[in-house]
């Protein structure tokens, strides 16, 4: 049986920090939880080994790993599983196959997910029923346009370092 935090009256997020993801304790991994971050990198679509059942679908077996970069530099790696990896590549592909598209950062809000070791190392991963990803979303309780603000300011500096 999974704990459950105790009830709130509010929405805000709690996000983690990529270090946390990275070096999570046991008890860490046994609750949902939120991350935010630019997209840096997706990979292809990839499969589970998976035996579906008589008339099912081995749609649950698809996942997407990709990575998301917090405004401090950390990386968070996570794989959207079933439903999440056709959102995400259904999302993903829209923004990217735009005319438009000049390499804006996509910026990523995952909503309860849950810290999981997969391949060796502490990474997010969706679960099944619960997971929600939003790419470029607008919330009340987020400023997203100045936290993509804070990634081309940081670059800016980068620049005037050099």
């Amino acid at each position: 049986m999974w704990p459950v935090k105790q009830r709130s009256w509010s929405n805000f997020f709690e996000f983690v920090f990529p270090i946390e993801v990275q070096y999570a304790i046991e008890s860490n991994k046994e609750i949902v939880i939120d991350a935010i971050g630019v997209i840096a990198a997706v990979n292809t679509i990839r499969r589970f080994p998976y035996v579906c059942p008589r008339g099912g679908s081995d749609n649950e077996s698809r996942f997407v790993a990709f990575k998301i970069k917090d405004n401090m530099g950390g990386i968070i790696e996570c794989i959207a599983v079933g439903t999440c990896c056709d959102l995400f590549m259904t999302n993903w592909s829209a923004k990217v196959d735009l005319v438009t598209y000049n390499y804006e950062p996509i910026v990523a809000v995952l909503r309860n997910w849950r810290i999981t070791e997969f391949d060796g190392r502490n990474i997010l991963m969706s679960e099944f029923g619960c997971s929600r990803l939003y790419l470029d979303p607008t919330f009340h309780d987020l400023d997203i346009p100045q936290y993509v603000r804070s990634f081309t300011d940081e670059d800016k500096h980068e620049d005037d370092d050099d």
